[in-house]
């Protein structure tokens, strides 16, 4: 799954390996409101927790996403985290 990250998402987010647990946080470049990702991932197969549902305070743009890598095969981590890259990478740019 890091591979992964490294390969999709190296310069449009930050996160950390995790030692333990079933979620990896992404932190993006972007403030981008991550809750307006979802629709399309989703339409495209790709499912992940938007970031400001995490916040106590509600928040217009957080730019962070949870994802889980528990139970997906290598196939689809990689060509999930390839759509999900494209559409944060098109938030960021204005484009989506």
């Amino acid at each position: 799954f890091v591979q992964a990250l490294d390969r999709y998402f190296t310069g449009l987010a930050d996160w950390q390996m995790p030692s333990g647990g079933l979620f990896i946080w992404l932190k993006l470049k972007h403030l981008i409101d991550t809750r307006l990702l979802l629709p399309e991932a989703v339409r495209r197969g790709v499912a992940f927790m938007p970031g400001e549902a995490f916040f106590a305070e509600r928040l217009n743009a957080c730019g962070a996403i949870r994802l889980n890598f528990s139970h997906a095969s290598i196939e689809q981590i990689d060509s999930g985290l390839a759509i999900l890259a494209e559409l944060v990478a098109q938030a960021g740019s204005g484009e989506g």
